[in-house]
Protein backbone atom coordinates (compact mmCIF):
# COMPACT_ATOMS: atom_id res chain seq x y z
CA UNK A 1 0.00 0.00 0.00
CA UNK A 2 3.16 2.88 0.59
CA UNK A 3 4.67 1.64 -2.70
CA UNK A 4 0.80 2.39 -3.96
CA UNK A 5 0.31 5.86 -2.25
CA UNK A 6 3.93 7.14 -3.38
CA UNK A 7 2.56 6.95 -6.81
CA UNK A 8 3.78 9.49 -9.09
CA UNK A 9 0.48 11.50 -9.00
CA UNK A 10 0.80 11.69 -5.69
CA UNK A 11 3.69 12.47 -5.58
CA UNK A 12 2.86 15.69 -7.33
CA UNK A 13 0.08 16.39 -5.14
CA UNK A 14 2.36 16.31 -1.67
CA UNK A 15 4.95 18.93 -4.03
CA UNK A 16 2.15 21.42 -4.66
CA UNK A 17 0.80 20.95 -1.07
CA UNK A 18 4.68 21.60 0.44
CA UNK A 19 4.64 24.55 -1.88
CA UNK A 20 2.10 25.95 -1.09
CA UNK A 21 2.54 25.57 2.57
CA UNK A 22 5.72 27.55 2.67
CA UNK A 23 4.41 30.34 0.30
CA UNK A 24 1.88 30.67 2.87
CA UNK A 25 3.88 30.41 5.94
CA UNK A 26 6.28 33.53 3.99
CA UNK A 27 3.08 35.40 3.54
CA UNK A 28 2.60 35.08 7.38
CA UNK A 29 5.72 35.63 8.19
CA UNK A 30 5.80 39.02 5.87
CA UNK A 31 2.71 40.15 7.33
CA UNK A 32 3.82 39.52 10.29
CA UNK A 33 7.02 41.71 9.69
CA UNK A 34 4.88 44.38 7.99
CA UNK A 35 2.59 44.76 11.04
CA UNK A 36 6.08 44.29 13.37
CA UNK A 37 7.40 47.49 11.16
CA UNK A 38 4.13 49.34 11.02
CA UNK A 39 3.94 49.19 14.80
CA UNK A 40 7.27 49.61 14.80
CA UNK A 41 6.78 52.65 12.46
CA UNK A 42 3.67 53.81 14.99
CA UNK A 43 5.22 53.74 17.86
CA UNK A 44 8.30 56.32 16.19
CA UNK A 45 5.56 58.25 15.28
CA UNK A 46 4.08 58.71 19.02
CA UNK A 47 7.62 59.37 20.06
CA UNK A 48 8.17 61.98 17.79
CA UNK A 49 4.39 63.70 18.33
CA UNK A 50 4.89 63.05 22.24
CA UNK A 51 8.64 64.83 21.76
CA UNK A 52 6.74 67.43 19.74
CA UNK A 53 4.48 68.06 22.32
CA UNK A 54 6.45 68.21 25.13
CA UNK A 55 8.91 70.78 23.39
CA UNK A 56 8.89 74.48 24.29
CA UNK A 57 8.73 75.82 20.92
CA UNK A 58 5.70 75.98 19.15
CA UNK A 59 5.64 73.96 16.49
CA UNK A 60 3.32 74.06 12.82
CA UNK A 61 3.37 71.85 10.42
CA UNK A 62 2.22 72.01 7.20
CA UNK A 63 1.38 70.15 3.67
CA UNK A 64 2.01 70.98 0.12
CA UNK A 65 -0.48 73.34 -0.24
CA UNK A 66 0.74 74.78 2.88
CA UNK A 67 -2.31 74.08 4.90
CA UNK A 68 -1.87 73.72 8.76
CA UNK A 69 -2.37 70.15 10.00
CA UNK A 70 -0.94 69.83 13.07
CA UNK A 71 -0.04 72.50 16.11
CA UNK A 72 1.40 71.22 19.43
CA UNK A 73 0.21 72.81 23.09
CA UNK A 74 3.53 75.08 22.33
CA UNK A 75 1.93 76.51 19.55
CA UNK A 76 -1.70 76.98 21.18
CA UNK A 77 -0.67 78.71 23.67
CA UNK A 78 2.20 81.00 21.48
CA UNK A 79 -0.53 81.97 19.48
CA UNK A 80 -3.47 81.89 21.92
CA UNK A 81 -1.31 83.68 24.24
CA UNK A 82 -0.37 86.62 21.89
CA UNK A 83 -3.79 86.98 19.56
CA UNK A 84 -3.30 90.73 20.07
CA UNK A 85 0.01 91.03 18.76
CA UNK A 86 -0.52 88.50 15.83
CA UNK A 87 -3.55 90.58 14.69
CA UNK A 88 -1.92 93.76 14.90
CA UNK A 89 0.66 92.19 12.99
CA UNK A 90 -1.47 90.00 11.13
CA UNK A 91 -5.52 91.20 10.89
CA UNK A 92 -6.69 87.44 9.58
CA UNK A 93 -5.00 85.47 11.70
CA UNK A 94 -7.41 83.43 14.08
CA UNK A 95 -5.89 81.30 16.53
CA UNK A 96 -8.85 79.01 17.66
CA UNK A 97 -8.96 77.58 14.17
CA UNK A 98 -4.89 77.19 12.84
CA UNK A 99 -5.42 73.81 12.06
CA UNK A 100 -6.76 73.63 8.27
CA UNK A 101 -6.07 77.46 7.82
CA UNK A 102 -3.32 78.45 5.28
CA UNK A 103 -0.20 80.02 6.20
CA UNK A 104 -0.80 82.85 3.74
CA UNK A 105 -2.43 84.55 6.91
CA UNK A 106 1.43 85.13 8.25
CA UNK A 107 2.38 86.79 5.30
CA UNK A 108 1.90 90.35 3.78
CA UNK A 109 3.52 88.91 0.87
CA UNK A 110 2.53 85.29 0.65
CA UNK A 111 3.93 84.65 -2.78
CA UNK A 112 7.27 85.10 -1.00
CA UNK A 113 7.11 82.52 1.55
CA UNK A 114 5.61 79.57 -1.30
CA UNK A 115 8.28 80.19 -3.17
CA UNK A 116 10.97 79.66 -0.06
CA UNK A 117 9.06 76.58 1.19
CA UNK A 118 8.45 75.00 -1.95
CA UNK A 119 11.90 75.46 -3.11
CA UNK A 120 14.16 72.78 -0.84
CA UNK A 121 17.33 73.41 -1.64
CA UNK A 122 16.71 76.92 0.75
CA UNK A 123 15.76 74.76 3.43
CA UNK A 124 16.31 74.96 6.49
CA UNK A 125 15.82 78.95 6.53
CA UNK A 126 16.35 80.35 10.32
CA UNK A 127 15.26 84.24 11.24
CA UNK A 128 13.86 86.36 13.26
CA UNK A 129 10.48 88.14 12.18
CA UNK A 130 8.58 91.17 14.13
CA UNK A 131 5.29 90.07 15.28
CA UNK A 132 3.89 93.56 16.68
CA UNK A 133 6.31 94.19 20.05
CA UNK A 134 7.43 90.12 19.91
CA UNK A 135 10.60 88.87 18.22
CA UNK A 136 10.31 85.55 17.23
CA UNK A 137 12.72 83.32 15.94
CA UNK A 138 11.76 81.49 13.21
CA UNK A 139 13.03 77.95 11.82
CA UNK A 140 11.47 76.31 8.57
CA UNK A 141 12.55 72.81 7.34
CA UNK A 142 11.22 70.44 5.13
CA UNK A 143 9.68 66.96 5.92
CA UNK A 144 9.41 63.62 3.37
CA UNK A 145 7.71 60.74 3.12
CA UNK A 146 9.29 57.25 2.89
CA UNK A 147 10.27 57.17 -0.25
CA UNK A 148 12.27 60.52 0.17
CA UNK A 149 9.15 62.64 -1.63
CA UNK A 150 8.66 66.14 -0.26
CA UNK A 151 5.33 66.22 1.51
CA UNK A 152 5.35 69.93 3.47
CA UNK A 153 7.22 71.62 5.73
CA UNK A 154 7.48 71.95 10.03
CA UNK A 155 7.90 75.82 11.22
CA UNK A 156 9.13 75.91 14.44
CA UNK A 157 8.57 79.82 16.74
CA UNK A 158 10.10 80.81 19.46
CA UNK A 159 9.44 83.72 21.22
CA UNK A 160 12.86 85.26 21.57
CA UNK A 161 12.18 88.86 22.91
CA UNK A 162 12.83 88.63 26.12
CA UNK A 163 16.49 87.53 25.35
CA UNK A 164 17.15 89.06 22.15
CA UNK A 165 16.40 92.15 24.31
CA UNK A 166 18.97 90.82 27.04
CA UNK A 167 21.53 89.63 24.43
CA UNK A 168 21.47 93.86 23.65
CA UNK A 169 21.46 94.94 26.83
CA UNK A 170 24.32 92.76 27.55
CA UNK A 171 26.17 93.86 24.44
CA UNK A 172 25.30 97.56 25.31
CA UNK A 173 26.98 97.11 28.76
CA UNK A 174 29.46 95.07 27.30
CA UNK A 175 30.07 98.29 25.02
CA UNK A 176 30.06 100.57 28.28
CA UNK A 177 32.30 98.87 30.05
CA UNK A 178 34.69 98.71 27.21
CA UNK A 179 34.17 102.66 26.41
CA UNK A 180 34.84 103.10 30.71
CA UNK A 181 37.65 101.27 30.31
CA UNK A 182 39.11 103.19 27.62
CA UNK A 183 38.46 106.81 29.45
CA UNK A 184 38.53 105.72 33.20
CA UNK A 185 40.66 103.88 35.76
CA UNK A 186 38.96 100.60 37.38
CA UNK A 187 39.81 99.14 40.18
CA UNK A 188 37.93 95.42 41.51
CA UNK A 189 38.24 94.75 44.71
CA UNK A 190 37.44 92.01 47.38
CA UNK A 191 35.43 92.58 50.46
CA UNK A 192 38.28 92.18 52.59
CA UNK A 193 40.29 95.19 50.79
CA UNK A 194 42.20 93.37 48.37
CA UNK A 195 43.05 93.93 45.05
CA UNK A 196 41.63 91.60 42.74
CA UNK A 197 41.39 93.14 39.18
CA UNK A 198 42.72 97.15 38.22
CA UNK A 199 43.14 98.43 34.06
CA UNK A 200 45.65 99.54 32.88
CA UNK A 201 44.40 102.98 33.08
CA UNK A 202 44.22 102.86 37.03
CA UNK A 203 47.93 101.33 36.82
CA UNK A 204 48.65 104.40 34.98
CA UNK A 205 47.41 106.51 36.95
CA UNK A 206 49.54 105.59 40.44
CA UNK A 207 52.52 104.36 38.88
CA UNK A 208 52.05 100.44 39.26
CA UNK A 209 51.85 97.45 37.53
CA UNK A 210 49.66 94.76 38.00
CA UNK A 211 51.78 92.72 40.01
CA UNK A 212 52.70 95.26 42.38
CA UNK A 213 48.84 95.89 42.89
CA UNK A 214 47.21 93.04 42.89
CA UNK A 215 46.37 90.37 45.88
CA UNK A 216 47.47 93.55 48.33
CA UNK A 217 45.47 95.67 50.29
CA UNK A 218 43.62 98.90 48.90
CA UNK A 219 45.20 100.70 51.55
CA UNK A 220 48.32 100.96 49.97
CA UNK A 221 47.54 103.67 47.48
CA UNK A 222 45.31 105.66 50.33
CA UNK A 223 46.66 108.15 52.57
CA UNK A 224 48.24 106.45 55.94
CA UNK A 225 45.94 108.69 57.72
CA UNK A 226 43.12 108.28 55.74
CA UNK A 227 43.38 104.35 55.75
CA UNK A 228 43.40 104.29 59.79
CA UNK A 229 40.43 106.69 60.14
CA UNK A 230 37.05 105.77 61.34
CA UNK A 231 35.46 107.58 58.58
CA UNK A 232 37.24 104.92 56.19
CA UNK A 233 36.62 102.20 58.30
CA UNK A 234 32.69 103.85 58.37
CA UNK A 235 32.90 103.97 54.69
CA UNK A 236 34.23 100.38 54.08
CA UNK A 237 31.59 98.86 55.99
CA UNK A 238 28.81 100.87 54.69
CA UNK A 239 30.42 99.59 50.96
CA UNK A 240 30.25 95.64 52.12
CA UNK A 241 26.80 96.01 53.80
CA UNK A 242 26.04 97.26 49.56
CA UNK A 243 25.73 100.44 50.14
CA UNK A 244 27.80 102.92 47.53
CA UNK A 245 29.41 106.14 47.28
CA UNK A 246 30.74 108.57 45.15
CA UNK A 247 32.92 111.87 45.73
CA UNK A 248 36.23 113.13 45.39
CA UNK A 249 39.16 111.31 47.23
CA UNK A 250 43.38 111.52 47.78
CA UNK A 251 45.46 108.64 46.34
CA UNK A 252 49.09 108.34 46.69
CA UNK A 253 51.05 107.03 44.18
CA UNK A 254 53.71 104.90 43.75
CA UNK A 255 56.70 107.57 43.99
CA UNK A 256 54.19 109.03 46.49
CA UNK A 257 53.13 112.15 44.96
CA UNK A 258 49.63 112.61 45.43
CA UNK A 259 46.89 111.65 42.91
CA UNK A 260 43.19 113.15 42.97
CA UNK A 261 40.13 110.85 41.78
CA UNK A 262 36.56 111.66 41.07
CA UNK A 263 35.21 108.33 41.75
CA UNK A 264 32.26 106.27 42.71
CA UNK A 265 32.42 102.66 44.66
CA UNK A 266 29.60 99.94 43.54
CA UNK A 267 28.71 97.32 45.33
CA UNK A 268 28.71 93.94 42.64
CA UNK A 269 26.18 91.10 44.27
CA UNK A 270 25.84 87.75 43.60
CA UNK A 271 22.41 85.48 42.54
CA UNK A 272 21.42 85.85 46.03
CA UNK A 273 22.10 89.54 45.88
CA UNK A 274 24.64 89.57 48.25
CA UNK A 275 27.49 91.87 47.81
CA UNK A 276 30.63 90.26 46.22
CA UNK A 277 32.99 92.50 45.28
CA UNK A 278 33.42 96.43 45.24
CA UNK A 279 33.96 97.75 41.69
CA UNK A 280 35.63 101.44 41.81
CA UNK A 281 35.29 103.92 39.07
CA UNK A 282 37.99 106.75 39.08
CA UNK A 283 39.52 109.96 36.87
CA UNK A 284 42.16 111.44 37.74
CA UNK A 285 41.54 115.40 38.37
CA UNK A 286 44.79 115.90 39.97
CA UNK A 287 45.30 119.13 37.32
CA UNK A 288 41.92 120.07 38.02
CA UNK A 289 42.06 120.64 41.69
CA UNK A 290 45.02 121.96 41.64
CA UNK A 291 43.70 124.22 39.35
CA UNK A 292 40.82 124.92 41.44
CA UNK A 293 42.99 125.41 44.47
CA UNK A 294 44.89 128.66 42.41
CA UNK A 295 41.64 129.86 41.18
CA UNK A 296 40.31 129.98 44.79
CA UNK A 297 43.40 131.20 46.45
CA UNK A 298 42.96 133.66 43.84
CA UNK A 299 39.50 134.73 44.49
CA UNK A 300 40.34 135.04 48.24
CA UNK A 301 42.88 137.34 47.48
CA UNK A 302 40.44 139.58 45.50
CA UNK A 303 38.00 139.27 48.48
CA UNK A 304 40.15 140.74 50.94
CA UNK A 305 41.62 143.45 48.70
CA UNK A 306 37.71 144.35 46.76
CA UNK A 307 34.37 144.59 47.06
CA UNK A 308 32.58 141.54 45.86
CA UNK A 309 28.80 141.06 44.45
CA UNK A 310 27.09 138.44 42.81
CA UNK A 311 23.84 139.08 40.78
CA UNK A 312 21.73 137.02 38.98
CA UNK A 313 20.38 137.96 35.21
CA UNK A 314 17.07 139.37 36.67
CA UNK A 315 19.31 141.78 38.96
CA UNK A 316 18.59 140.57 41.86
CA UNK A 317 21.91 139.91 44.64
CA UNK A 318 22.93 136.79 45.17
CA UNK A 319 25.68 136.68 47.49
CA UNK A 320 27.69 139.79 49.00
CA UNK A 321 30.88 139.91 50.42
CA UNK A 322 32.06 141.82 53.70
CA UNK A 323 34.36 144.70 51.89
CA UNK A 324 30.89 145.45 49.90
CA UNK A 325 28.73 145.46 52.53
CA UNK A 326 31.11 148.12 54.41
CA UNK A 327 31.34 149.88 51.64
CA UNK A 328 27.32 150.71 51.11
CA UNK A 329 26.68 150.92 54.62
CA UNK A 330 24.07 147.66 54.46
CA UNK A 331 24.85 144.36 55.81
CA UNK A 332 24.49 141.24 53.55
CA UNK A 333 21.36 140.06 54.61
CA UNK A 334 19.83 143.42 53.69
CA UNK A 335 20.99 143.29 50.51
CA UNK A 336 20.71 139.49 49.32
CA UNK A 337 17.34 139.24 47.04
CA UNK A 338 17.24 143.24 46.60
CA UNK A 339 17.35 144.36 43.17
CA UNK A 340 20.64 146.18 41.77
CA UNK A 341 18.38 149.19 41.52
CA UNK A 342 18.01 149.81 45.21
CA UNK A 343 21.83 150.81 45.33
CA UNK A 344 21.36 153.40 42.43
CA UNK A 345 19.60 156.85 41.94
CA UNK A 346 15.93 156.71 41.13
CA UNK A 347 15.96 158.84 38.35
CA UNK A 348 19.06 156.08 36.52
CA UNK A 349 16.98 153.41 37.77
CA UNK A 350 14.41 154.18 35.60
CA UNK A 351 16.48 155.80 32.50
CA UNK A 352 16.75 153.72 29.21
CA UNK A 353 20.47 154.27 29.92
CA UNK A 354 19.96 151.93 33.20
CA UNK A 355 17.84 149.91 31.24
CA UNK A 356 20.69 149.28 28.14
CA UNK A 357 23.38 148.80 30.93
CA UNK A 358 21.43 145.08 32.02
CA UNK A 359 20.57 144.61 28.75
CA UNK A 360 24.66 144.92 27.99
CA UNK A 361 25.53 142.46 30.52
CA UNK A 362 22.57 139.57 29.94
CA UNK A 363 24.49 139.70 26.07
CA UNK A 364 27.44 138.30 28.04
CA UNK A 365 29.42 141.58 27.26
CA UNK A 366 31.47 143.05 30.64
CA UNK A 367 31.20 146.69 31.96
CA UNK A 368 33.83 148.90 33.54
CA UNK A 369 33.60 152.44 34.96
CA UNK A 370 33.33 154.87 38.13
CA UNK A 371 30.03 154.39 39.23
CA UNK A 372 28.30 156.39 41.50
CA UNK A 373 26.42 154.07 43.87
CA UNK A 374 23.65 155.13 46.68
CA UNK A 375 24.69 153.12 50.11
CA UNK A 376 22.50 153.49 53.14
CA UNK A 377 20.68 156.15 54.44
CA UNK A 378 21.20 157.77 50.91
CA UNK A 379 24.97 158.02 51.48
CA UNK A 380 26.85 158.59 47.82
CA UNK A 381 29.21 156.03 46.96
CA UNK A 382 31.73 156.25 44.43
CA UNK A 383 33.42 153.23 42.94
CA UNK A 384 35.97 151.95 40.37
CA UNK A 385 34.36 149.26 39.55
CA UNK A 386 33.94 146.55 36.69
CA UNK A 387 30.42 143.87 36.20
CA UNK A 388 31.80 140.72 34.57
CA UNK A 389 29.30 138.23 33.10
CA UNK A 390 30.05 134.70 34.21
CA UNK A 391 29.13 131.84 31.28
CA UNK A 392 27.57 128.93 31.94
CA UNK A 393 28.88 125.46 29.62
CA UNK A 394 26.44 126.53 26.82
CA UNK A 395 27.99 130.04 25.79
CA UNK A 396 24.94 131.85 28.47
CA UNK A 397 25.38 134.31 30.87
CA UNK A 398 23.68 132.80 34.24
CA UNK A 399 25.12 135.43 37.13
CA UNK A 400 27.07 138.55 37.09
CA UNK A 401 29.79 139.36 39.54
CA UNK A 402 31.21 142.83 39.96
CA UNK A 403 34.30 143.64 41.80
CA UNK A 404 34.05 147.35 43.16
CA UNK A 405 37.31 149.54 44.53
CA UNK A 406 35.92 152.54 47.03
CA UNK A 407 37.15 155.31 45.39
CA UNK A 408 34.91 158.01 47.10
CA UNK A 409 37.17 160.31 48.80
CA UNK A 410 39.21 160.41 45.43
CA UNK A 411 36.39 161.79 43.38
CA UNK A 412 35.51 164.43 46.00
CA UNK A 413 39.27 165.28 45.91
CA UNK A 414 39.34 165.60 42.34
CA UNK A 415 35.99 167.42 42.08
CA UNK A 416 37.58 170.14 45.06
CA UNK A 417 40.95 170.60 42.72
CA UNK A 418 38.26 170.53 39.51
CA UNK A 419 36.84 173.70 41.42
CA UNK A 420 39.87 175.36 42.37
CA UNK A 421 41.42 175.28 38.87
CA UNK A 422 37.87 176.55 37.85
CA UNK A 423 38.22 179.35 40.56
CA UNK A 424 41.79 180.48 39.90
CA UNK A 425 41.25 180.17 36.33
CA UNK A 426 38.28 183.01 36.76
CA UNK A 427 40.42 185.37 38.91
CA UNK A 428 43.56 184.91 37.15
CA UNK A 429 40.93 185.98 33.75
CA UNK A 430 39.59 188.96 35.67
CA UNK A 431 43.18 189.97 36.20
CA UNK A 432 44.16 190.50 33.24
CA UNK A 433 40.85 192.65 32.37
CA UNK A 434 41.95 195.21 35.31
CA UNK A 435 39.79 193.68 37.90
CA UNK A 436 42.24 192.86 41.02
CA UNK A 437 39.38 192.76 43.58
CA UNK A 438 39.09 188.58 43.05
CA UNK A 439 40.97 186.12 46.15
CA UNK A 440 41.13 182.44 45.63
CA UNK A 441 38.97 180.53 48.66
CA UNK A 442 41.19 177.99 50.65
CA UNK A 443 38.09 176.31 51.88
CA UNK A 444 38.90 172.09 51.27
Amino acid sequence: MIADFFTSKNTKEIVRLNALAITKAKEIAEKDRLIGELKAREEILLAIKNAMEGSSAAILMINRDFIVTYVNKAGVSLFSGNAAEFKTAFPSFDPINLIGTCIDVFQKQPELQRQALADTSRLPIKTDIKVGSLTIALNVMATYCHSGKHVGNVLEWRDVTASRRKALEDLDAVGQLSAINNTQGVVEISLDGKVLKANETYLKMLGYNASELVGQQVGMVLDPTFAKSAEYATLWDKLVKGGSDAGQYKRIAKNGKEVWIQASYNPINDVNGKPLKIVNFTIDITEQRLQAADNMGQLESVNRALGAVEFGMDGKVIKVNRNFAVMTGYSENELVGQHHSRLVEQSYANSAEYKAFWEKLNRGDFDAAVYKRIGKGGMEVWMQASYNPIIDANGKPFKVVKFATDVTEQHHNAAILESAVAETHDIIEGAKAGDLTGQVSLQG
